[in-house]
């Protein structure tokens, strides 16, 4: 099976990116903060998930049947190979030393500072007396945060048994001195999502918290970057996780915080520009995409239709979706730039309302997903 390089990952996230106009000195920092082998490295959290989130990550190359969507001659792209796996990705590009979906340890194995496997570190060894702890890391969590009593990431041998609570891994690991940023991975963890739904403002049904709630009250100056989306794109997230790296500016002095922190900046919802700048209805070459590839890679399939007066009155009807209760007229997202399930289709294309998952509130705020008329 062939491998991915570092080089033509790094070349696909070149066109992506370029795909979304960032300028050529962003380009390459992003480049660079790849390319460089002293990047932070990558810890990975599951909580309050039903795990789709992961799914959609290894979903982004592993279908040999399709080619890869940034891969066009006109991108000037070298095409990647459609078999490459995103084991390819996540151990040797993005140095992801910690996820429990692919690691083959478990439980007390996983927790201690060594014997997680080839390629992955224990959790603890990026606690504040851990052996990766004046390494920089970035850590991702998938799911919103429930409390210690409803969760624990597994028993710690080296503490008599007693159990590791979530939030007692994430008090540790903010206080780490290599814990450079957080990134909330997916609708959950951003903003409570479907565990946290019925009260989003004090989450009360459920007990639950964001990421970014929680990680704040420990340490106000603590980078927390939400990702929403229901599941997280991949694209973007590893775009995200690329742009961290280059904003945080490991191994390269001189780079840090300033005018183009993480390339773009970060909206109200600390969701990550340009990804997040543009409302879902509008036309094939509006919005921050520039219509780089054309057809509905980047505009609404029926906003046409919208322009012309055409509606929908009822499920299945060929016409726009706005009367059935679509909020692609509010909700901010890339869904149409990437698409799920090898590049195929979202939520709209499919001919369903979207329900505006990548905005604060939802489903709570965004209900009914279908108006009857």
């Amino acid at each position: 099976m062939p491998k991915i390089t570092r080089r033509q990952f790094i070349k696909y996230v070149g066109g992506t990116a370029a795909a979304l106009g960032l300028t050529e000195l962003q380009l390459f920092k992003l480049t660079e903060a790849l390319a460089n082998p002293n990047a932070p490295m990558v810890v990975w959290l599951y909580y309050g998930t039903c795990g789709g989130c992961s799914i959609s990550t290894t979903n982004m190359i592993e279908n040999p049947a399709v080619p890869w969507i940034f891969s066009y001659p006109s991108t000037g792209i070298d095409p990647i190979p459609a078999t490459t796996t995103v084991e390819d990705v996540v151990l040797d590009v993005i140095d992801l030393r910690y996820q429990e979906m692919i690691q083959s340890a478990s439980g007390d194995l996983a927790i201690q500072q060594t014997g997680a496997g080839p390629k992955f570190d224990g959790l603890k060894s990026f606690f504040p007396a851990g052996g990766n702890a004046a390494q920089p890391f970035v850590v991702v969590v998938e799911g919103v945060l429930p409390d210690d009593e409803y969760q624990t990431i597994g028993r710690d041998a080296a503490a008599g048994y007693a159990d590791l609570g979530g939030r007692q891994v994430i008090q540790q690991l903010v206080t780490s001195p290599g814990c450079a940023a957080f990134i909330a991975a997916g609708t959950c963890s951003s903003f409570g999502g479907w565990p946290g739904a019925l009260n989003q403002t004090t989450y009360a049904q459920t007990n639950v918290t964001p990421l970014q709630n929680y990680v704040n009250a420990l340490d106000p100056s603590k980078l927390v970057i939400n990702v929403p989306s229901c599941p997280v794109q991949p694209e973007v997230l590893l775009l995200t996780v690329a742009g961290a790296i280059a904003y945080l500016g490991f191994g390269n002095p001189g780079w840090g915080p300033g005018p183009n922190a993480l390339l773009q900046g970060l909206d109200g919802f600390n969701r990550p520009l340009p990804y997040y700048a543009d409302v879902l209805h509008r036309g094939p070459a509006g919005g921050a995409y520039n219509g780089a590839f054309g057809g509905d890679i980047d505009g609404c399939p029926h906003y046409d239709q919208y322009s012309n007066g055409i509606f929908a009155t009822k499920p299945g009807d060929d016409g726009c979706l706005i009367t059935l209760g679509c909020k692609g007229l509010s909700t901010k997202t890339p869904c149409n730039a990437y698409k799920w399930n090898y590049k195929q289709t979202w939520c709209v294309k499919a001919n369903h309302p979207c329900y505006g998952c990548t905005e604060k509130g939802a489903p709570d705020k965004t209900s009914p997903f279908v108006k009857v008329i």
